[in-house]
């Protein structure tokens, strides 16, 4: 059984082949069971993903579902359902295969965890088809709601399980998703390491019911304790190290490498100089590149001759991570290969070559790097949209300049939209038709209208878009992933002008067309967020923090203002504070605790939201009612009043 990666097949190439088993038996619980970001794993490394799916199928599932009396109904490409004779056996299922795979992914690098989301409720009425049917759906929109190693359960589900097993759940409000009824109650199962799901409390049952519970709980216990010594099970997990759980999102910890010296192949030392000099220009390139530790160039090449492997110089050198490589040079032809390896787990993480004309020895160097940097930058940070900077230019040194731009934008204020300007104006005397560039650029544009930051905002907003209109004239081959990236800057632009319609448009053809970008994502998320789409925008933001870890404080915030609106105010609180703990400065941090005050107003604590009010304005002391009501686009006047009214009882503003 394969539960998660029914994948190809002779319908024809990249087509999901989906199975479906009768529902021969009456099951009363359906679990919903989602692979966390399964779209980007696969794309990073498909061989691996299958894999450790494969291993948890067979290690933790396949095995498992026999002994709470569980079968598989459906499966499809990163989801499966399975049915349950009852809420328990589905609850003590979920629980224990959460806490298995929590205890299982301590061993894991971040980017190669697998996390899952799950979803339960139980059939109702006369339990045929139909009711099935709509309780698998219900299931399947349990799990969007659950936070990754976490599991979401309806209400009825809670009340029939809590007959026979105390787990506490926090409610977390009724669901407004398409695929889960407004009368479905939804709770948010809470667990720790005192958690134990090994028996049932008493309950009245008939004789003969009493002797198939007895038998069903004996087998079950049993079975669990055999688990559990065997060490497959792990009950005592908790989920205080779940990536993206707002409550505890770890800090971002920098890879260290050494780039050690090439290997001239080359009969005679024809390759010699390119060796050395490519090896330096990677160096250089890591080390421009803020999420990764370098090693210097002098420091790799005294170690590298003094120990024999590149193991052993890079455990000398302190470093997870080692790049070594080979040159060879022939018939005016130059091949690269480089390869890094993870010396905590003696594993070869990537490899590639590169084979290029000679004619131009600096230009091959300079492509040969580029390529390197942001294959590296793929591997070791998860960052998948460096790969499409990366190919928009084949200039190492606009790739690099555009890094130094992004960075000075992301302080957000009116002096870092000029000095990110000046940067983009050195990028493009290098490469005059490099994408991204054109693109942040038009996003100074559209912030200086958005915060006030111009004279004349309509001019900015037009500045922004002629360079949109620019970029997609730069050639006639633009991929699907560039596409969507221009619509969702135009987006942006028309949504802050006021153009509604146009904008939610925009920005749902974009995230159709690259569901995998999180920029993209989170800024359609910002976008139905003031259009009252609050489901629609909580999910592409939460999509968006999956995609990337490492992830803005207006991403937060935005989650946190949905949720608000919605009336979830203990989820909304969570990624408030969330926000403020990953504000990139003073002004950022002020906003970031305008948007909490927000929240703690929405949820009656009026005390806390006061509190967070003056520490904003002791972080951005010149905030107005115009700045903030320009800068926040409601298309509804009673979204806006909503806030207004609640920065004046938080006494930001008069």
């Amino acid at each position: 059984m394969h539960l998660f990666l029914t994948i190809g097949g002779a319908k024809g190439k990249g087509e999901t082949v989906f199975r479906q088993r009768r529902f021969m038996n009456k099951e009363q619980a359906i679990l919903s069971i989602v692979v966390v970001g399964y779209s980007r794993l696969m794309r990073i490394d498909a061989s691996r993903t299958r894999n450790a799916i494969d291993a948890i199928n067979s290690e933790l599932i396949h095995g498992k579902l026999p002994v709470f009396s569980g079968r598989e109904l459906r499966e499809l490409e990163g989801r499966a359902l399975l049915g349950f004779p009852d809420a328990w056996h589905a609850v003590a299922f979920g629980v224990g295969i959460q806490q298995a795979l929590k205890a299982r992914n301590r061993d894991q690098r971040e980017d190669r965890r697998i996390q899952l989301r799950m979803g339960i409720d139980v059939v109702s009425g006369d339990g045929g088809p139909q009711a099935v049917a709509a309780t698998e759906k219900t299931a399947n929109g349990l799990t969007e709601l659950a936070e990754p190693g976490g599991i979401c359960i309806s209400g009825a589900a809670k009340e029939l399980a809590a007959y026979e097993i105390e787990l506490p759940a926090e409610q977390i409000g009724n669901a407004a998703l398409d695929s889960v009824p407004r009368s479905v109650a939804v709770f948010d199962i809470k667990y720790d390491d005192k958690t134990r799901v090994l028996s049932r409390q008493k309950q009245p049952v008939t004789r003969k019911a009493g002797r198939r519970t007895a038998l069903a709980i004996a087998c079950t216990v049993a079975a669990l304790l055999i688990v559990a010594a065997t060490g497959l099970f792990y009950f005592g997990a908790d989920r205080s190290g779940q990536t993206v759980n707002a409550s505890d999102v770890p800090e971002f910890n920098r890879p260290s490498i050494a780039v050690l010296p090439f290997e001239n192949v080359t009969l005679g030392n024809e390759g010699a100089m390119f060796a050395h000099g490519i090896t330096v220009s990677i160096i250089s390139a890591l080390s421009e590149v803020p999420q990764i530790a370098v090693i210097s160039a002098n420091s790799a090449f005294a170690l590298a001759q003094e120990f024999e492997g590149p193991s052993a110089a890079g455990e000398e050198l302190g470093v997870r991570y080692v790049l070594s490589g080979t040159v060879q040079t022939q018939d005016n032809r130059v091949r690269v290969i480089a390869e890094l390896s993870d010396l905590d787990s003696g594993e070869s993480l990537w490899s590639e070559r590169f084979e290029r004309d000679q004619e131009d020895l600096f230009a091959v160097q300079d492509e040969i790097s580029l390529r390197v940097l942001v294959s590296l930058q793929v591997t070791l940070t998860n960052d998948m949209e460096a790969a499409n900077k990366g190919n928009s230019t084949t200039h190492v040194g606009a790739y690099l300049g555009l890094m130094k731009a992004e960075k000075a934008f992301r302080n957000y204020t009116k002096d870092s939209m000029i000095e990110t300007r000046r940067l983009l104006s050195q990028v493009r005397e290098i490469d005059p038709d490099y994408y991204q560039a054109l693109l942040l650029e038009a996003r100074t544009h559209t912030f200086d209208a958005q915060w006030g930051y111009s004279e004349n905002a309509l001019d900015s907003l037009q500045a922004a878009t002629d360079l949109l209109k620019e970029a997609s004239q730069l050639d006639g081959s633009m991929s699907a992933n560039e596409s969507a990236e221009i619509q969702i800057a135009q987006a942006y632009i028309d949504q802050i002008a006021g153009r509604y319609d146009s904008a939610l448009s925009l920005a749902h053809e974009a995230t159709n067309a690259s569901p995998n970008n999180s920029h993209l994502l989170a800024t359609a998320g910002w976008i139905s967020s003031f259009d009252r789409e609050l489901e629609r925008a909580i999910s592409l933001l939460r999509s968006a923090v999956s995609l990337n870890p490492v992830y803005p404080s207006w991403y937060a915030s935005f989650i946190a203002r949905s949720y608000a609106f919605k009336g979830m105010h203990d989820a909304a609180i969570r990624w408030a504070q969330q926000g403020v703990s990953r504000s990139e400065n003073s002004q950022r941090r002020g906003w970031t605790l305008l948007n909490l005050a927000f929240v703690y107003v929405e949820a009656g604590k009026t005390d806390k939201a006061k509190e967070a009010g003056s520490e904003a304005l002791a972080a951005w002391p010149g905030v107005t009612m115009e700045t903030l009501k320009r800068a926040q686009p409601f298309r509804y006047d009673e979204d806006w009043d909503r806030f207004a009214s609640a920065m004046k009882t938080a006494g930001v503003l008069d």
